[in-house]
C-alpha cells in the first residue's frame, strides 16, 4: 500500500473517516488540510460498496484551505460508469485501469494536469518515456485505446443498462432472502456497476464457492485482497459489524450483463443461502 511506504519514508499520512455510506468527512478534511498539506488522494467509487465521492466538493475544500495541495483521484472503479470530466472535478491527477473498461490487462493511464511536474518512481538505463524506463507495451496501449474509444461511444446506454440490471438485483434479494444488508448508498450516488449486500449467518466465502459452482462470479471484497479471510476494512471502516462483515458478497455488473443473468442469479442466490444456513453453526436458534 502506497500510504504505508510513504509512513515508512517519513511523511505524516492522516485517514479520513467515513460515515455508513462510504462517504468521506468533508468537515474533517478541510480540519486536516493545512501549510504542510502536499497531496490529497480520494477514490471516486469505491469498488466494494460503489459510493460515488463527491470529488467536486472535496477539489473546492482544497482550493479554500490549501491551493498548493494536489488532488489525486482514483478513478479506476469509476471510468465508463460514472461520467468523469478531469477539468470540472478539479484533479491534478487521475489515474485509470483499462481492465475495468474491457481493455486488457497490465495497463492503465495517469492524467496528469498541465503544470503539474511527476517525478519516476522507477529508474532504468533504457526509456522511451520520461516516467517509466524499457519498452512501451504497445499492443496493451492500443487495447486501452479502443476499449477507451468504445466506451465513450456506448457510455449512456451502457449505463442506463448497468443501472436497470443493478435495481433488479438489489430489490430481488431484498425480497426474496431474508436478513440481508446492502451495503454502501442507493439510487444515483451509487455506483451503476456495484451490488455489495451481507446474509446473516453464513460466510461470503462458502456463498462465494457455492455461486462458482452454478457458474456465477462473484467476490468476498476487494479484488486486490480477496485471499484475506480477515473481514474487508471497507465494511469495518463504515461500521459493519465483523460478522456481518464476514458475510458480505460483491456483485460487479458490466455492459454486457443481460437481465437473463440477473434472473438466473435471483434463482439460483435464495437456494444457495438457504441450504447454507440449513447447516450454519451461527444461525439463530443452532444450539
Amino acid at each position: 500500500r502506497v500510504t504505508e511506504v510513504l509512513e515508512k519514508e517519513g511523511f505524516k499520512v492522516d485517514y479520513l473517516d467515513v460515515d455508513r455510506e462510504g462517504f468521506v468527512d468533508l468537515n474533517q478534511l478541510s480540519e486536516k488540510v493545512n501549510d504542510e498539506t502536499i497531496l490529497v488522494s480520494v477514490m471516486h467509487v469505491n469498488d466494494e460498496i460503489g459510493t460515488i465521492e463527491p470529488i467536486r466538493e472535496v477539489s473546492e475544500i482544497l482550493k479554500e484551505r490549501n491551493p498548493n495541495v494536489y488532488l489525486h483521484v482514483d478513478a479506476a472503479a469509476s471510468y465508463g460508469k460514472v461520467r468523469v470530466d478531469f477539468e470540472k472535478i478539479g484533479a491534478d491527477l487521475l489515474s485509470l485501469s483499462a481492465h475495468k473498461v474491457h481493455g486488457p490487462k497490465g495497463i492503465g493511464a495517469l492524467v496528469v494536469r498541465e503544470g503539474v511536474d511527476v517525478e519516476p518512481i522507477e529508474h532504468g538505463y533504457i526509456s522511451l518515456s520520461r516516467l517509466k524506463p524499457g519498452t512501451e507495451n504497445i499492443p496493451g496501449i492500443v487495447g486501452f485505446g479502443k476499449a477507451a474509444e468504445i466506451i465513450s461511444k456506448e457510455f449512456d446506454s451502457s449505463v442506463n443498462r448497468m443501472v436497470k440490471l443493478r435495481d433488479k438485483l438489489i430489490k430481488g434479494i431484498q425480497e426474496r432472502i431474508p436478513d440481508v444488508v446492502l451495503h454502501g448508498p442507493t439510487g444515483g450516488r451509487r455506483s451503476p456497476a456495484n451490488v455489495n449486500f451481507s446474509f446473516k449467518y453464513v460466510e461470503g466465502e462458502s456463498i462465494m464457492l457455492h455461486l462458482d459452482l452454478r457458474g456465477i462470479t462473484v467476490a468476498t471484497g476487494s479484488a486486490c485482497a480477496t485471499r484475506k479471510l480477515e473481514p474487508s476494512h471497507v465494511l469495518t471502516a463504515v461500521g459493519v459489524r465483523p460478522e456481518v462483515a464476514h458475510g458480505a458478497v460483491r456483485f460487479t455488473l458490466s455492459k454486457l450483463n443481460t437481465e437473463e443473468e440477473i434472473d438466473y442469479v435471483l434463482e439460483e442466490l435464495p437456494k444457495v443461502i438457504e441450504g447454507l444456513r440449513r447447516i450454519s453453526p451461527i444461525r439463530p436458534g443452532a444450539f
